[in-house]
């Protein structure tokens, strides 16, 4: 008698259904292998493919962040940079136009003195 082997052609056929460009047959004969092997370990490297490929998404991501963020900085510093210089320009203006004006008044006084001297 002869013993019932059990038929894999229909899961096979259901895993070439991913991939409906590839020849079960073909690849049997060219590989020696089971096609749903060959499917599954196909499977596997898409998937470690696709891994690498969000990650290396995800880094250039996070480092576009960093990017943004660096330039966030140097703007504030720019703009801390130049408030500071418009304060110190302004406290100058203030302090020349103070002393103008305490010469000023010193020098009325003094003309208002010789004029009360004469």
């Amino acid at each position: 008698m002869k013993e019932h082997v059990p038929d894999t052609r229909g899961v096979a056929d259901e895993k070439a259904n991913d991939y409906p460009l590839l020849n079960n047959n073909l690849l049997k004969r060219v590989f020696g292998v089971p096609p749903h092997i060959l499917l599954v370990s196909d499977r596997k490297i898409h998937q470690e493919a696709e891994e690498k490929q969000e990650e290396e998404e995800e880094k250039k991501e996070e480092e576009e962040e960093e990017e943004q963020e660096q330039k966030k900085k140097k703007r504030r510093r720019k703009k801390k940079k130049k408030k500071k210089e418009e304060v110190e320009e302004s406290s100058l203006r203030n302090a020349i136009l103070k002393d103008i004006e305490n010469a000023l008044s010193s020098m009325l006084i003094a003309a208002k003195v010789a004029e009360a001297a004469t």
